[in-house]
């Protein structure tokens, strides 16, 4: 007899089919159904463990397995902590967040105290739970191994993905966002009183969905990542920074001007000073004509719409949490959302110091690994109404799973509904706290310098040399050819300015050695090192404190005449060699007059 036998197994856990090859000797199936010596092999007679499998099995025969007292089997948790071993070794190399590795020393114990009043009670002291760190596919497998043909022309309950029922997540990956100045917030909502225009998302949805946009933002939030003491193996956000990227903002909304030029240099500068992306912020402001800012997102309305779900979605999926305790070395994200807009007064949010009507707020988000994965598998879509999410209808070319969601009807019934189409996007959303430090050590010391990317919208909103040498005035002074500092306690505070770190690293005049040197520097290093080792830094220094400034404009003064007339055609700088275009009466790059 030749071919395949097909052999049923019982066991204490239950029945398989297994299926051999009829021409291998019997201890290559003894191999396969008992390896380890865990079972007592019943009704399988045989006189030799070289003999043919044809000889002693018929087609469909069962074959009785028994746990053997002997060998000691390994439980569940034995089992699930070496598949845990397992994947450590697998992603030994990935590089995690420090807080991860802070984490991991925990033993993860919640403390509990024993209730007095129940004699009876276990003293249950030590409880704590982790989710299963896996990922959620809702694709069909289209190397399904069943006996039919490949989707779409066949499915089986194997490769089909299974139904998704909404609940609201029972964990978080982030629980706190914290800034750790409040003049953060301040300044970057300081615009939307100055201009009028928003820092906010509706107009960019619009090239979102064709696929322009490759980073989703407007204000970037750079911090580092922190225990949170609050909560047992709590994760905090601390915000240091906010970049803003060049974008074209409105009354309703804002367009990012993409790709942005300074992306790949802002990420290399705060990695050097130890900052990570932790989230992105916009305003969602309306101004009800008395100078309040008009409450649009409560239980009534939506908190988040449809389109910032998905956008919010795909930001996470972007910036993944990388951990050696995933199958697939990550797991969802702690990338979070905040957004500034009219504070409802019965709610909690926190008010600012420049609020003096105390109705703005700040609420801060996450989408649920299930939002992640409904996006990244496209089952689901913005709706016109913002508060539903569309679910998407299959077709030949994509499946799309049932989607179920749970609520409590008129009569105060919990029912289970079909998303046929929609459902709401509440099931998607997670919440974080937020707020500030009592005793604030700021990363940044100080706040003075303008932010970037303001001066279409904001008076005096451009960042140049002229700025920058009206705040170190004081800090250097010329002796002869040279400039010295003066005062490097208070350069030093004035230096520690994220704004103005960025606008020096793109400036032109420093390379990234100087930046280095000046960054160490910063950190407590000396300036006779900044000042020894760059050459950069002492040419702009002579540039913008070993000049004297060209005498002021007027009738007679025969500067300004070619001053005027430099700014018609273009001229180069005499300080810096910059070569500027026609219509400018300073420098570009230097701030200084032409002559």
């Amino acid at each position: 007899m030749t071919g395949t036998l097909i052999v049923r197994l019982e066991t204490p856990e239950g029945r398989s089919r297994l299926t051999v090859d009829s021409s291998l000797p019997v201890k290559h199936l003894i191999k396969q159904i008992n390896p380890n010596n865990y079972y007592i092999i019943k009704n399988l007679t045989y006189n030799s463990e070289e003999e043919i499998l044809s000889n002693v099995l018929k087609n469909g025969q069962q074959i009785k397995l028994e746990n053997n007292p002997i060998a000691k089997k390994p439980s569940k948790t034995d089992l699930n902590k070496n598949n845990e071993n397992i994947i450590q070794k697998k992603f030994h190399f990935l590089l995690q967040d420090p807080v991860d590795e802070v984490l991991e020393k925990c033993d993860g114990k919640i403390p509990r105290k024993k209730n007095p009043q129940l004699k009876l009670q276990v003293n249950q002291k030590n409880l704590t739970h982790f989710p299963a760190l896996d990922g959620i596919n809702l694709k069909v497998d289209l190397h399904c191994k069943g006996n039919h043909a490949p989707w779409p022309n066949g499915i089986c309950s194997k490769c089909q993905p299974s139904a998704v029922t909404l609940a609201t997540q029972i964990f978080r990956m982030l629980d706190h966002v914290e800034f750790d100045d409040s003049q953060i917030i301040e300044n970057f909502i300081s615009f939307w009183r100055s201009s009028g225009v928003q820092r906010y998302i509706r107009k960019l949805i619009k090239i979102f969905y064709k696929n322009l946009i490759q980073k989703y933002s407007f204000g970037y939030m750079y911090g580092t990542y922190e225990t949170y003491d609050k909560v047992p193996l709590g994760v905090k956000a601390v915000v240091s920074f906010i970049y803003e990227p060049k974008q074209e903002c409105y009354t309703d909304g804002v367009q990012l001007i993409l790709p942005d030029p300074q992306e790949a240099e802002i990420e290399r500068l705060t990695q050097k000073l130890g900052l990570k992306r932790v989230g992105m912020i916009y305003t969602d402001l309306l101004d009800d004509g008395e100078g309040k800012a008009v409450c649009k997102r409560h239980e009534d309305s939506y908190f988040l719409s449809s389109a910032e779900a998905i956008f919010i979605a795909k930001a996470q999926l972007e910036k993944p949490v990388y951990t050696k305790y995933s199958s697939v070395g990550h797991f969802s994200s702690r990338f979070v959302t905040c957004i500034v807009t009219g504070k409802n007064h019965f709610s909690a949010q926190k008010y600012f110091k420049g609020d003096h009507e105390k109705n703005i707020g700040l609420s801060c988000y996450q989408v649920s690994n299930v939002a992640e994965a409904m996006v990244r598998d496209e089952i689901i879509e913005a709706s016109v109404e913002p508060s539903l999410m569309r679910v998407k209808e299959s077709t030949s070319k994509a499946y799309i799973p049932e989607v179920f969601y749970k609520y409590n009807n008129e009569y105060k019934v919990n029912v289970q509904e079909a998303a046929k189409p929609t459902f709401p996007v509440d099931y998607l959303l997670i919440t974080q706290t937020n707020g500030f430090p009592l005793n604030p050590t700021p990363k940044f010391q100080s706040k003075n310098f303008v932010q970037e990317n303001r001066e279409h919208y904001v008076v005096n909103g451009e960042q140049n040399f002229k700025k920058f040498k009206s705040i170190f005035k004081d800090c250097f002074q010329k002796f002869g050819e040279e400039v010295k500092l003066i005062n490097e306690d208070e350069f030093r505070k004035k230096l520690s300015d994220g704004h103005l770190l960025l606008f020096l690293n793109n400036c032109g005049l420093l390379d990234q050695n100087d930046m280095d040197y000046l960054i160490q520097f910063l950190k407590g290093g000396s300036y006779e090192e900044l000042e020894n080792n760059s050459n950069g830094w002492r040419t702009l220094l002579f540039v913008h404190f070993g000049t004297e400034e060209s005498p002021k404009e007027n009738g007679l003064n025969e500067s300004a005449t070619s001053s005027n007339s430099a700014s018609k055609n273009g001229f180069t700088c005499r300080h810096c060699t910059f070569v500027n275009g026609s219509g400018r009466d300073s420098c570009e790059m230097c701030g200084l007059p032409p002559n």
